[in-house]
């Protein structure tokens, strides 16, 4: 069998010709293209490499910040495309982001995972210009001869990793390591019953000839970010043209605005909206209750969605059991459900909080409940990775690059809930590109942000009491118990403490009781409390966040507590007992 190279380079003048703005030869592209050439060579399978192919646009899915840029490596097989980000050099991960050198120096780099799967749908939409096309992604880091990485990290996964150290894995093949590649990532499509075929020789030759290197610059649309700073809606006009959107941003940048604004468009028609959260069901169906254009719509969590079909289904098991059991049963009572008489499809469905359903299922549901299913559905997906649980963020953002194959993806970076408090804002925005606490440095010295760190139960209670209740019970003070809300980690809230004392006990105070579906919208001078992760999706004027120092297992679950707030933050953080 053949390989080509494109351009094809003299192995002997890579050094020549594999340069960076300054002439300085780059070895981690250049020892990754002599590995490709001395493995693929050898192949027993027909290949097709572009170095540096350039692409006019970027994506508006990740934070690539320039206007143009180059594939480092993309790689044609009969089983598809293949997206290759390279690194040379030393590479480490400290908090969560990647610096070059080691030990680590100050020159950080850009997360090559989210860069190369960036890369991957700039290529579709402004290259290829079509969605039903098999592509995946990988890294390599030809240098590194250390383990920097732990197998479970949520930031990459380690079978899209090639090192120096990894190599062995793979018999120290990197054809082997592609192959591999190919076949994880295509099981991922596998296992929501989705199936690529191999790609013929002529369906090659069509790829090829789209994928000829483009030598000019095209000028840019309007960009798409700049559509979505304009506060008037009817924008939304121009995003609907294509029936299937995913919009992708941090708490407080307008996701929830844009779904209210689409179901507006949607007037008289069977629209289905769910989400994983009870109170912001409750909430949303508040909302749209309140609009008479509205009668036509569902809003269910995602369990009551479940249960819908199969009422015999307790809740509490849906809630404990694990993903895999969750998507068998999420299979079987949707086929249950199709197989009835009566069974009738919605005109439009809108996933608010996508990231806490893209490991259970939920491409499977859409598939089966929009008219037009998957491919051909009117369905809008809002999403943010970074609230989906600390351990589970690896799969939420696996399934989030396979339903790109089939949206158009936004991505909002400005967070306009904390307008008003702009140290909230930054704090929120630090806290949502590291995921570290520790990175956020200086932010917490800001007025609308207080910290107090306290070790008993009573010190918790008597803080809230002076600072919160004490406020309120005064008569010529502005604010009431609406204003507030108490967010209590979850890890903590049932837990007994080391003197039997039921952490709940912190709250039987007068004017203070738990967050529940009839309580969420009314207007009473009550100061309510729920946990960070019931209360995703919606906000308050005024945020106490009561949580244990903040740690790799509960730093989702941080962020999210902070990102509720819109005009003041006090965060509490309980020490030793």
């Amino acid at each position: 069998m053949s390989v080509n190279f494109y351009p094809h380079l003299p192995l002997n003048e890579l050094e020549k010709h594999v340069i960076d703005q300054s002439g300085k030869p780059l070895y981690g592209e250049i020892d990754t293209y002599q590995m490709l050439f001395s493995d693929l060579t050898k192949s027993q399978h027909d290949w097709h490499v572009w170095h540096r192919l350039h692409i006019p646009n970027h994506s508006h899915s990740y934070h690539i910040q320039k206007t143009e840029g180059e594939i480092d490596f993309l790689i044609l097989s009969k089983w598809g495309l293949l997206i290759l980000e390279v690194k040379g050099g030393p590479i480490t991960l400290s908090n969560h982001q990647f610096f070059y050198g080691n030990p680590r120096n100050d020159n950080r780099c850009q997360n090559p995972f989210e860069q190369a799967r960036g890369y991957k749908q700039s290529l579709i939409e402004y290259v290829l210009k079509q969605k039903r096309i098999f592509c995946c992604e990988a890294v390599a880091l030809p240098h590194v001869e250390y383990d920097i990485f732990q197998e479970d990290h949520p930031l990459f996964n380690s079978e899209k990793l090639w090192t120096k150290k990894r190599a062995s894995h793979f018999n120290n093949s990197i054809e082997k390591f592609l192959i591999n590649v190919y076949i994880t990532s295509r099981q991922k499509h596998i296992e929501c019953n989705r199936l690529f075929p191999e790609y013929s020789a002529i369906e090659i030759e069509k790829l090829k000839t789209s994928l000829n290197p483009q030598t000019h610059s095209r000028s840019l649309q309007e960009s798409t970010m700049e559509w979505l700073k304009i506060d008037n809606l009817e924008i939304l006009e121009g995003l609907i043209r294509n029936p299937k959107i995913m919009i992708q941003g941090p708490p407080g940048s307008g996701k929830t605005t844009m779904a209210k604004a689409f179901i507006d468009s949607k007037e008289n028609k069977k629209g289905l909206y769910i989400c994983w959260n009870r109170f912001l069901s409750v909430r949303m169906r508040n909302l749209l209750n309140a609009r008479a254009t509205h009668n036509n719509i569902e809003v269910l969590t995602y369990c009551q969605l479940i249960r819908k079909f199969e009422p015999n289904i307790p809740i509490e098991n849906l809630l404990n059991i694990g993903n895999n059991n969750f998507i068998e049963i999420v299979k079987k009572t949707l086929m249950l459900a199709v197989e009835s008489s009566g069974f009738e499809k919605y005109d439009f469905v809108v996933i608010d909080e996508g990231q806490d359903l893209f490991f259970r299922g939920v491409d499977i549901v859409l598939d089966k409940l929009v008219t037009g299913g998957l491919e051909n559905g009117n369905i809008l997906i809002l999403y943010d990775l970074n609230q989906s649980y600390f351990n589970e963020y690896n799969s939420s953002a696996e399934v989030a690059d396979i339903l790109l194959d089939y949206f158009t993806h936004f991505k909002l970076n400005k967070i306009k809930r904390s307008e008003q408090s702009p140290r909230i804002r930054e704090l929120t925005k630090k806290l949502g590109d590291t995921l570290n606490f520790d990175s956020i440095g200086s932010s917490l010295n800001y007025p609308e942000v207080k910290i107090k760190k306290l070790k008993s139960l009573s010190e918790v209670k008597n803080y809230i009491f002076q600072n919160v209740l004490k406020l309120l019970r005064t008569p010529e003070n502005a604010r009431s118990g609406a204003d507030y809300i108490l967010l209590v980690e979850s890890g903590i809230l049932n837990r007994n403490t080391r003197t039997g004392e039921d952490f709940k006990d912190l709250f039987l105070m007068n004017d203070v009781e738990e967050l529940n579906d009839d309580n969420l919208d009314t207007l009473f001078n009550i100061l309510k409390y729920t946990t960070p992760l019931k209360f995703k999706g919606l906000e308050s004027r005024h945020v106490v966040l009561i949580t244990r120092e903040p740690r790799d297992y509960n730093i989702s679950e941080f962020y999210v507590g902070v990102s509720r707030a819109i005009e003041s933050l006090q965060i509490i953080i309980l020490g030793p007992e």
